[in-house]
Order: structure tokens, then C-alpha cells, then sequence
């Protein structure tokens, strides 16, 4: 039903159709357990906060020295000359 391709989706109404929705109080009576190691996620957690602490911030230059700030300051010279 999730497809990325939106032509290969179901339509609303092939949905309502579908045996998983028409027959929704015939479903298993069994909750799925996890099976995730605590290990492993022990182990991700660490390496996202470890990510995140070392992220380095960006070194900035003064406004200008941008290229932008630049050409405004040579069009004020130009315009001015006039």
C-alpha cells in the first residue's frame, strides 16, 4: 500500500477493499515483540550524542569580505560618481 511511485499506489477505495481493512476483527490476538538488543541501541544512541557533541561550528568572515557586500560597495561608488 506505501509505495514511493504514486501511480503504483492503492486508491482510497482499493483500500477500504483490502482484506486487512474489511476484515480488520479478524486479526491475530498476539502482540509483536521487539527485537532489538539493548546492546544495539546503546551502542546508537552513543554514536548520535557522539555526532552531535563534535560537531564543529562554522568558521565566519566579516559581512564584508562576502563577494556580494563587495560589488554593492563598488555600485555605491559608481553610482555616487555620477
Amino acid at each position: 500500500m506505501l509505495h514511493v511511485d504514486p501511480h503504483q499506489r492503492l486508491t482510497a477505495g482499493q483500500v477500504l477493499c483490502h482484506p486487512w481493512v474489511t476484515h480488520r476483527d479478524h486479526l491475530p490476538k498476539f502482540t509483536l515483540t521487539r527485537q532489538d538488543a539493548p546492546h544495539l541501541v546503546k551502542s546508537a544512541m552513543a554514536a548520535t550524542y557522539s555526532a552531535l557533541n563534535r560537531n564543529v561550528p562554522p568558521v565566519l568572515d566579516p559581512v564584508g569580505c562576502s563577494t556580494l557586500a563587495q560589488r554593492r560597495g563598488v555600485k555605491k561608488l559608481t553610482s555616487t560618481a555620477l
